[in-house]
């Protein structure tokens, strides 16, 4: 699972590492020449970036993420983590507090431009050279507040299912029948079945909890709302939990991707099923690690004291 947490100083020798792997791996423009002066300017700026943000996969430093107010400054993963929501989750972190966002690419770069575009930015100019005064053209990208990727929903009907969660005047039942008229006029089916399966889920009906969730995975809602989709990792995998499927619920918990919906949750959840598992230590550990980044001090006596727990 990936793991987020603020850098510092102790990190910069390994986030150059990443940017190296990172840059040689993306920008076959530049020569090695090129590479061995940007690092030293990289190796420079780190320690001046406002906000620096490490995720890690297994105890190891795999991505890092620079921003300054709504602007992202420099986001690189190394390439043996490409592809497992490292990037995505370094940059909805970085930008989860800001209702707009830019950033600047390498024109010569298009898989970050591609990363970008994915992410509901788009090209708002383009400069001939980098910062620096350097032959490498930029590419200048914004995205709006309320542009967030793969979002297919309708205010109104997003404004009814609110509200019914909302009104604690009804009994479950009656909740459940409500949230299924407005699952069978949902935007799209992958929703309905979301917010039907949340109902069932809120009224105990595991069962039908289940049949819910896998109907709004199968359906896509993950191309169709990243944020219930991240949602539906940890309440579909309680209810499975709840079912006594323990081990699907370890399985889907611990293969979740960090999302700003959920922060932490799935960690938490992983515990709980850890321990229902009769996996004491482990579930002692992953709760541990989840609590670990918001303490004031102590970040590595406690990695030390966790991962020691289950290396033993």
């Amino acid at each position: 699972m990936i793991r987020l947490r603020p850098a510092s100083s102790a990190d910069h020798d390994d986030l150059v590492r990443v940017w190296r792997r990172a840059v040689e791996a993306t920008h076959d423009f530049l020569t090695p020449d090129d590479v061995d002066a940007l690092q030293h300017d990289v190796a420079r700026y780190l320690p001046r970036t406002p906000r620096l943000l490490v995720a890690e996969l297994d105890g190891r430093s795999v991505g890092f993420v620079g921003s300054d107010g709504d602007a992202v400054e420099m986001l690189f993963v190394d390439p043996d983590a490409h592809g497992r929501g490292v990037g995505t989750a370094l940059l909805e972190t970085a930008l989860a507090d800001r209702g707009a966002a830019r950033v600047d690419v390498n024109e010569q770069n298009p898989g970050a431009h591609a990363f970008y575009a994915a992410r509901g930015f788009t090209l708002v100019g383009r400069s001939a050279l980098d910062a620096e005064g350097r032959p490498f053209p930029v590419l200048h990208l914004a995205r709006s507040a309320g542009a967030a990727p793969g979002l297919l929903s309708d205010p109104a009907w997003e404004a009814e299912v609110a509200a019914l969660w909302d009104d604690g005047t009804i009994d479950d039942g009656r909740r459940v029948e409500a949230m299924r008229a407005l699952a069978d006029r949902a935007p799209h089916p992958a929703l309905g079945a979301f917010e039907l399966g949340g109902a069932h889920d809120s009224a105990g009906h595991e069962a039908e909890a289940d049949v819910q969730y896998r109907t709004a995975t199968d359906a896509g809602l993950a191309t169709v709302d990243g944020a219930r989709a991240a949602q539906l990792v940890v309440q579909h995998a309680s209810t499975l939990r709840n079912l006594g499927r323990i081990d699907e619920a370890v399985a889907m918990l611990g293969s979740a991707s960090w999302h700003p919906s959920t922060g932490d949750a799935p960690r938490v959840f992983l515990a709980l099923a850890l321990h229902s598992a009769g996996r004491t230590d482990e579930a002692l550990r992953v709760a541990v690690e989840a609590l670990e980044p918001t303490l004031p001090r102590y970040h590595r006596s406690v990695r030390a004291y966790a991962a020691a727990l289950t290396d033993r």
